[in-house]
């Protein structure tokens, strides 16, 4: 979007909602399970419908952003975290339509629903972990590629004329 307003991508700001809420949910369910506390597992499943409807939003956003990051794509990391950042959404969504099962009981969650929980909170930590990395420039591929193919970092920067503005800083790396 050109003009007057310019939003800056939302992807880096949707994020961590649903990083921090699914993490939140497996705690609730686990500690509600094993102490008897319904409080706990109504936390935890409102957190899950939270980070359920965030999760589609920040899967998108990651998706416009990337079509603004010319010669990122084709880096390990970035089609690692593309495809696990899209399957997330869909495994929250199949994760959700199992707790409701047990929400709308009032029963607590079975043990092979709390596997597939921390399953999905290790896939995210996974996912957090790369888009961390090559936030920061510190991608292993991205670090160990030979001269002959230059690494690049994306960076963002606010300037006065036009807004937000994308800007990839190309570093070159020896072995």
């Amino acid at each position: 979007m050109t003009g007057f307003f310019q939003l800056p991508p939302l992807h880096p700001i949707l994020v961590h909602f649903p990083v921090a809420l699914l993490p939140v949910t497996f705690a609730c369910d686990l500690l509600g399970r094993f102490t008897g506390r319904r409080s706990l597992t109504h936390a935890g499943w409102w957190a899950l419908v939270f980070a359920t409807a965030a999760a589609p939003l920040t899967a998108a956003s990651g998706w416009l952003w990337l079509g603004d990051m010319d010669g990122m794509t084709h880096h390990t990391e970035m089609v690692i975290h593309q495809w696990l950042g899209t399957a997330v959404p869909l495994f929250l969504l199949l994760l959700t339509f199992w707790r409701y099962r047990f929400h709308r009981r009032d029963k607590e969650v079975s043990l092979s629903y709390l596997a597939a929980a921390a399953t999905l909170v290790a896939a995210v930590t996974v996912q957090g972990h790369i888009g961390g990395m090559m936030t920061f420039g510190n991608a292993p591929s991205m670090l160990t590629t030979p001269t002959s193919q230059p690494t690049t970092q994306h960076t963002q920067t606010q300037t006065k004329d036009d807004g937000w503005s994308d800007s990839i800083r190309v570093k070159e790396h020896r072995k």
